[in-house]
């Protein structure tokens, strides 16, 4: 998926800049695989969005953090978290945007559980320390069949995908 063809882009680009405008840049885009906003219209967007990142250290910290409250996050809201705290001009709004579950392994180094640990050893671990409850839904999974065997190599997807047509 190319993220700068998202259609989140587009109606932010059309409803702050006009159809005309948001036409000329998917154009270029389509065309040149980029384009080039003004600085006026990259002002526009600043006074709008901000933009924020975090390396690991800073998501384990707030993931154990969080834990040790009572909430379990996933690294996505971990690295919002941060963002959030880092104040600014714009009023912020938190939520949310990933569930733990899918990044358990992870969730469980953080909170200085086994760095190895398969999906459902995390799961379990994770829930049982922090007495959480694994979605139904989630161990479900465990009972179903793999579907997909291949593991392909980056650098062989696309002859992979040839093969299927």
């Amino acid at each position: 998926m190319d993220i700068l063809k998202s259609s989140n882009v587009e109606r932010i680009l059309f409803d702050l800049f006009g159809s005309d405008r948001t036409r000329e840049l998917m154009e270029a885009l389509a065309q040149t695989g980029a384009y080039e906003i003004t600085e006026a219209e990259l002002e526009t967007l600043r006074g709008i969005f901000d933009a924020a990142w975090s390396n690991e250290e800073e998501v384990n910290a707030a993931i154990l953090a969080a834990a040790r409250k009572g909430y379990v996050m996933d690294p996505h809201t971990a690295t919002c978290l941060k963002a959030a705290s880092l104040g600014g001009p714009n009023k912020r709004i938190l939520y949310s945007t990933a569930e733990w579950t899918k990044f358990a392994p992870m969730v469980l180094q953080a909170v200085g559980g086994k760095a190895s640990a398969h999906d459902k050893e995390a799961l379990e671990a994770i829930s049982e320390r922090f007495k959480t409850r694994i979605p139904p839904m989630i161990t479900a999974l465990f009972d179903k069949p793999v579907a997909q065997n291949d593991v392909i190599d980056k650098h062989e997807i696309e002859t992979a995908i040839g093969r299927l047509f």
